[in-house]
This record gives C-alpha cells, sequence and structure tokens, in this order.
C-alpha cells in the first residue's frame, strides 16, 4: 500500500493551477506576462527569445534504461507489511490526501502494535 500516488496527484494538480494561472502585467516593463504554459510554449507572443532545445529521442531511451523507476519509496519489507495490514482489515484505496492520511495512521498505529506486542 504505497500512498506516493495521492501525494502526486494532489501535486499534478498544483502543476495545472500554477501553469495555467494568468500573471498580471508588472510595472516592471521587462517582466513578460499571461499564463505560464503559453509563455513557456510559445514565447514568440512575449516577444522573448525560445530557449527550448530539441532531444534525441534515442537519448531519452538510453536514459529511461539506465534509470531505475521505482514503483514505491518505502522499503520493500514495510510495503509487504501494509499490504499485508490492508488485506487482513479490508481497508480501502484513500481516495484524497485526508483519506491517504487516515490510512498511514491505521497502518502506522497497527505496526507500532505488532512491534510492542512482540508478534
Amino acid at each position: 500500500m504505497c500512498l506516493w500516488y495521492v501525494l502526486q496527484e494532489n501535486l499534478n494538480d498544483v502543476v495545472v493551477a500554477w501553469n495555467s494561472h494568468r500573471i498580471r502585467p508588472s510595472t516592471n516593463e521587462r517582466v513578460p506576462h499571461g499564463r505560464p504554459m503559453v509563455m513557456h510554449n510559445m514565447p514568440a507572443l512575449n516577444g522573448v527569445r525560445d530557449y527550448k532545445h530539441h532531444v534525441d529521442s534515442r537519448q531519452i531511451d538510453i536514459c529511461n534504461r539506465e534509470c531505475i523507476f521505482r514503483r514505491c519509496p518505502c522499503d520493500s519489507t514495510v510495503y509487504e507489511l501494509c499490504e499485508m495490514y490492508v488485506s487482513e482489515l479490508q481497508l480501502a484505496q484513500p481516495s484524497s490526501a485526508v483519506d491517504a492520511r487516515l490510512l498511514y495512521k491505521t497502518l502506522r498505529n497497527c505496526i507500532r502494535h505488532d512491534l510492542l506486542s512482540g508478534r
């Protein structure tokens, strides 16, 4: 049971909100204004140079092969133990940050109880 996906969903929401909000014009005329997503993808609209650099897809493939993508950043033993508790207690996958926090507290309490009772 990994709770990181709930955090990632919240971060994705922040990215969308931040990149689509409108930056007001400033009294400093050198500061661009508009929506960050548009300013990044179409810099010419603001009269600025496009600094993006094309990367060959083969280079991306090489990086992907050399990287290790972890499904969950937690310890594998802790992960398996939490999966066991979720199964035994028939706990649901969290759908919000509040649910994830409650599940985390439940799992933490289960682990603490087992550690203190010497299981």
